[in-house]
Order: structure tokens, then C-alpha cells, then sequence
């Protein structure tokens, strides 16, 4: 199954955040504590233990992954910003799932102060604004699903924290899980040989599709547009667990996921953080701007400064920066929006990317 990129930046940004989030609101909120119990354990291999939680994921139903890979930006705000090397979630005491009303139905949800986990789809802007949606669906995610888990695994400064339901474990019980865990095979089944992948635009609609876009800009109806395409594949078979834990390794960043949402699932290599929000701040880092990673660290330094001084992939940071800027404004509380950081380059193992910081407070 394949799923257009972008796509997948959002669903799973926003997915980590909410999680990260409603951990802070649970130790504001005591009275709620008795609901979960905890129990930590010292790990040394963290890459190890999303791998066995990923293959573990298969005997549930629902099941979250989340992963920084540890990736260091050299720069100690923007590490000061991931709260967890590795973040899963297992099991659905309850699923989160609205036919509509679904952010006002998903606020309910998170006042009762738990952990929940999931994805907002593109849709949801239907919900927002006058606009509707006629392109082909073939994959039939719902616009919202989040879900209640059972048993909640944090790692933080090599240390596992497991947050369990207590009418569902007990410390005995969860600890036996983490050993079972830790135990688990890999999981059986090949990708199938052969996959043939396609998009939904065949040339001559590409372009087509590009010439009406230059319309719109040229008279002013738009001045940016992100047009998408979909690859996908049809009547194949792969095994998504291990295939995420081979994406992992190949490209390994900093907001890497894998999602399964009882029959679809979501396999993430992502280097975007799209939102974030920490006690009143709301904190978004678009990327525009990317060029491959050079052999050598000397070659790669020149790519960096060829990247920052190059004036296309700059305007086209800037660009998505006020973007960026105008859409917090909305809620931002007045004079607030900040651009902290315009046009950095930071380097991931495939590529270098250039990223913006743009920030505002909110009540």
C-alpha cells in the first residue's frame, strides 16, 4: 500500500503532538492519575525495542509507533522540542471515529484528559471552510480516527515508562508484556516480487493540470499551490511490518511512524514537525527547500551553503513561512506570530532540508 507523502507528514505530525501533549495535561490533572499505573524499566537498545514493538503491533488491533531515531539538529532548541526517543501505544479501549462534527466530537474526547493517538485526515478542512472534495478515495481512510490505548510505551533519556489501564494490567501483567514483547518473532510473510506502481495522473492530465494552476496564479486568484499526485498500487500484497522496519533503516528520522487502524495502515519516514503545541506556544516548521547529502562531510558542507544562497529553493521556504504565519494568525493571540528561524539547513541521512520555525501564543 502506498500513500502520497505529504499525506502522511500531517497525519502522523499531528498524531505525535496530540500524544505528547495530553501526556503534559495527565500530570497537570492528578485526579485522573488512578485511571493508569506505571512501571519503568532501564533501556539501552531503543532501536531494538521499536523494532519489536512494530512486530508486536500485530496482534492488535489498533497500534501506534512513533520514533525520533535520536536525531540530533546540532541546534538545542529544536532538540528541546522531542519529548520521547520512542512512543507506542497498543490497544483500543476505545476508537474515536465521527461521521461529522469531528474536531467539537475529538475535543470531548481529550478533555477527559488520556492519552489518545491518531491522525487527522486532509478533509477535515471541509469541516473548517465552504470547500468540498471530489477527488478519487482508494484507500478509505476516515477523516478522524483517534483511539483510547490500553498500555502506553514512553521512552525518555533511556528509560521506558509503561502507562497501563489498571482494570486491564497490573504491574506484574505489564511487565510480563514488556518480555513478551521483547520475545516476539519477526513477523512471517514476503512482499510480493512484483509491484507495479502507478499514478492517478497520466502525462498529458499533468500537465494540463499544471497549465491551469499558472491561470489561476497569473490572475490572481492563488499565489501558491502544492499540487499533489497519488502513487499507489493495486492487487499486491506486502508485509507492512517489516517493510516499516526496513524503511527505518534506510531512512531513519525524526518523525517516523507506524500505524495500524484495525485493516489500513500507515508506514511514515518523515523529517517535518507540522505542529506542535507546549503550554500556550503553538509551534509550526514547514519544509521547502531540499538537496541530496553529499559522499563526504566536506562535499556536504558545500551543498548546505549551495542550498541556503540558492535564491529559487529560498523563495519558496519564504513563501511557505508566511503561509505558515498567516494561518497561525487566526488563532494566534495578537502580536504574537514569530518567525524564530528562517531558511535553516538540516542535514538527514538521504537529504538536506531546508526549515523554518514559525511560532505564536495562544490562550
Amino acid at each position: 500500500m502506498f500513500f502520497y507523502a505529504s499525506i502522511v507528514k500531517i497525519i502522523v505530525s499531528i498524531a505525535i503532538r496530540k500524544a505528547q501533549n495530553i501526556k503534559k495535561r495527565i500530570r497537570n490533572f492528578p485526579i485522573f492519575a488512578p485511571m493508569r499505573g506505571t512501571i519503568t524499566i532501564p533501556v539501552s537498545d531503543t532501536n531494538r525495542l521499536a523494532v519489536q514493538l512494530t512486530r508486536w503491533a500485530k496482534k492488535e488491533r489498533y497500534a501506534i509507533v512513533l520514533q525520533s531515531n535520536e536525531y540530533d539538529y546540532k541546534n538545542e532548541f529544536q532538540n528541546s522540542l522531542r519529548n520521547y526517543e520512542v512512543l507506542a501505544a497498543f490497544g483500543a479501549e476505545e476508537v474515536i471515529c465521527p461521521e461529522q462534527d469531528s474536531l467539537n466530537n475529538l475535543k470531548l474526547q481529550i478533555d477527559k484528559h488520556d492519552w489518545l493517538f491518531g491522525y487527522l485526515g486532509y478533509d477535515l478542512k471541509n469541516e473548517l471552510e465552504n470547500l468540498t472534495s471530489s477527488n478519487f478515495d482508494g484507500l478509505h481512510f476516515s477523516n478522524l480516527l483517534f483511539f483510547r490505548p490500553r498500555v502506553v510505551f514512553a521512552v525518555s533519556d533511556n528509560t521506558l515508562s509503561i502507562h497501563y489501564l489498571k482494570k486491564r494490567y497490573n504491574r506484574q501483567t505489564a511487565g510480563s508484556l514488556y518480555d513478551a514483547i521483547m520475545a516476539a518473532p519477526e513477523v512471517d510473510g514476503n512482499n510480493d516480487a512484483q509491484i507495479k506502481v502507478e499514478s492517478r495522473f497520466s502525462k498529458d492530465e499533468y500537465l494540463s493540470t499544471i497549465r491551469g494552476v499558472l491561470q489561476h496564479i497569473q490572475r490572481g486568484d492563488i499565489y501558491e499551490m502544492n499540487l499533489c499526485q497519488e502513487f499507489y498500487a493495486q492487487n499486491c500484497k506486502i508485509n507492512p511490518y517489516e517493510t516499516y522496519n526496513s524503511l527505518n533503516t534506510i531512512s531513519p528520522t525524526p518523525f517516523s511512524a507506524f500505524g495500524k487502524f484495525y485493516d489500513k495502515f500507515l508506514l511514515c519516514a518523515s523529517p517535518e514537525r507540522y505542529i506542535t503545541k507546549r503550554t500556550d506556544k503553538v509551534i509550526s516548521q514547514p519544509i521547502k527547500g531540499t538537496c541530496k547529502r553529499g559522499a563526504t562531510e566536506g562535499e556536504n558542507l558545500k551543498l548546505i551553503e549551495s542550498l541556503k544562497n540558492d535564491p529559487k529553493e529560498r523563495s519558496e521556504n519564504i513563501m511557505i513561512a508566511d503561509l505558515v504565519r498567516n494561518d497561525l494568525s487566526r488563532i494566534a493571540v495578537k502580536g504574537s506570530v514569530n518567525v524564530d528561524e528562517l531558511c535553516g539547513v538540516y542535514p538527514f541521512k538521504q537529504v538536506n532540508q531546508m526549515v523554518s520555525t514559525v511560532s505564536c501564543s495562544v490562550n
